[in-house]
């Protein structure tokens, strides 16, 4: 334990000071979100789109018209890959359609969101 005396002092030197809970717990978010795409499971993959179908049951139903789950599987994966957040999930499933007119390779349709996304945002 660092003493309270040592902790102002290192504040007022413009230090952050926390505890060693905080340090592994800042550490382990930082390793999760470099690896979000190797965390996305089977089961974590099907109750985000189960959820995303409920609020938009016939856009999942669309996606799932053209394409298999593990395709679409992969390209959350490929966008998380690229530290590409899916809070935009229904814009994602969206443009897989969109995409999907132009060319039924997964790999391109993904390359072509991500493109998109990264594009978009500078």
């Amino acid at each position: 334990m660092i003493s309270k005396d040592i902790v102002n002092i290192a504040v007022n030197a413009g230090y952050t000071v926390a505890d060693s809970g905080m340090i592994i717990k800042v550490h382990l978010d930082h390793i999760a979100k470099e690896n979000l795409e190797k965390i996305l499971s089977y089961e974590n993959s099907k109750k985000l789109l189960s959820d995303i179908k409920k609020k938009s049951p016939k856009l999942v139903e669309d996606v799932f018209n053209e394409f298999k789950f593990i395709e679409i599987k992969y390209v959350l994966q490929k966008i998380l890959s690229e530290k590409i957040s899916l809070v935009n999930i229904e814009v994602i499933l969206e443009l897989i359609l969109y995409y999907s007119l132009k060319t039924r390779d997964i790999e391109e349709i993904a390359i072509n969101i991500i493109s998109r996304f990264k594009y978009s945002t500078k």
